[in-house]
Order: C-alpha cells, then sequence, then structure tokens
C-alpha cells in the first residue's frame, strides 16, 4: 500500500492534539501535525482553521499518516516545484550550476544566491529525498543513464509496450501512463515526471523557458510543447 492512513478518530473532542493521543499518537506536537499536514497537502497547521481541517480529516479515516512508493515520490515532486515557482528568481538554467540536492538548493536560496535547474534535477532531488542515491542519473539519447540497484529496488523499467514510441498527450489518452512515471524520449536528452493529472508533466530548463515559466519549468504541459517526443523508457514505481 502506498498511502497509510491514521485510525479513524470517533470522539468527541474539538481538539486535534487530544484526538490524535486517543488514537494512539504519543506526541502530536505543532511540529510532528505540520509533517503530517504537508503529506496531506493542509496549510496552516497550527491555526484553528487548520486544524479544523486536519481534525475533520481524522474523523473520516482520510487523514494520511505516511507515503511510500510513487505516492512519496509525487508528495516530494509538489514540495520541490512550489518552493521553486515561490523562488523562481534565484532557480536559473544549468546544469554546472545545480546544487546536488534539493536540502542544498534551499540553502543557498535563503543565503540569497542563485542555483541551477534543468529538467532533470527536481527529479533527481525527489529521489534523494527517498534514499536513492540520483548520482549521474538522467535520461541520454532516449536512454536512462546510472539506472543502479537501489532503483531497480523501487522502480521498473520499461522499454517495450504500448506507451513506447507514443508521445505524451497520446499515452494519456490512451491510459497509458501512471503517476510518478518517469519519462525519457527517442534521440533527446530530456527527463520528465508525469504528474497523473491531464497532460502535466514536472519539468525544468530551457523548454520550459519557451513556454515563459520564469527560466523554471513548474509544471509543463506536453499536449502543446515537445509533441513530436516519443518516449522511449518509463520507469515505475513498484507498489
Amino acid at each position: 500500500m502506498a498511502k497509510k492512513y491514521f485510525k479513524k478518530y470517533t470522539g468527541k473532542s474539538e481538539s486535534i492534539k487530544a484526538a490524535m493521543k486517543s488514537i494512539g499518537v504519543k506526541d502530536p506536537s505543532l511540529e510532528y501535525r505540520k509533517k503530517i499536514g504537508a503529506l496531506n497537502n493542509l496549510s496552516n497547521i497550527g491555526t484553528a482553521e487548520g486544524n479544523l481541517k486536519m481534525l475533520k480529516l481524522l474523523k473520516k479515516g482520510k487523514l494520511i499518516k505516511s507515503l511510500t512508493g510513487k505516492d512519496l515520490f509525487i508528495h516530494h515532486m509538489r514540495a520541490i516545484h512550489k518552493y521553486i515557482k515561490k523562488h523562481g528568481g534565484k532557480f536559473h538554467y544549468g546544469y554546472s550550476k545545480a546544487q546536488k540536492t534539493f536540502a542544498k538548493a534551499k540553502e543557498k536560496v535563503k543565503a540569497g544566491k542563485d542555483t541551477g535547474l534543468t529538467c532533470v534535477v527536481p527529479t533527481r532531488w525527489a529521489m534523494d529525498l527517498m534514499g536513492i542515491n540520483p548520482s549521474g542519473f538522467y535520461g541520454k539519447d532516449g536512454k536512462f543513464t546510472k539506472y543502479t540497484a537501489k532503483m531497480k529496488e523501487k522502480l521498473t523499467k520499461i522499454t517495450t509496450g504500448s506507451a513506447i514510441g507514443l508521445a505524451v498527450k497520446q499515452a494519456v489518452d490512451k491510459g497509458l501512463l501512471q503517476a510518478g512515471d518517469i519519462l525519457v524520449f527517442k534521440d533527446h536528452t530530456h527527463t520528465v515526471a508525469y504528474t497523473g493529472v491531464g497532460y502535466f508533466v514536472f519539468d525544468g530548463g530551457t523548454a520550459a523557458e519557451k513556454r515563459g515559466y520564469d527560466n523554471v519549468g513548474i509544471i509543463l504541459d506536453y499536449s502543446v510543447v515537445d509533441k513530436n517526443y516519443k518516449i522511449s523508457g518509463i520507469l515505475r514505481w513498484k507498489e
């Protein structure tokens, strides 16, 4: 299971801390609740509004406790792109100037310095956050480089099948892609991760610049851009 939920709260307390303690959470501190809030796309945790939203999910048995696999990957990608969008002026196309990890990139931005970004960098940062060493990983001429043993534990490489040879729009229309799929394209040095929403993929770099994303791609719509890029390989998360 990619998602785990807290036990459903059936009590009458309007306190999120009391409710979480009653279902077995030993220390529902604000720091802990903020982490859980992030997993559930909840903001303002610690305020009356934020706490109420969390309590409602807990009462429904829909408050996510942990994520694994593709769900965790997508969570990290969304957080990374939200940060890039907020601090877009500090991120510029350039692999040589990109930081190796998301934490290092944030440190650099916090210090008022610029950092680099390319199409594959957000994907590599998300993999790093999941404990997968992404050093040297990218898509070159339609093939994955540095497909490591750790990656093989977590992902399956697909190079044949119905989605191979299609553009992203075609593959999505036919229902052949899954959220979290990492894609490479025939005859191109390019890597993107499919969001599972419409034709949107996470991306960065020059292709995104052409679409007016202030030097970086937050989410790029491939139903229009690069429609001639043909999928040659997919890394798909194992359940």
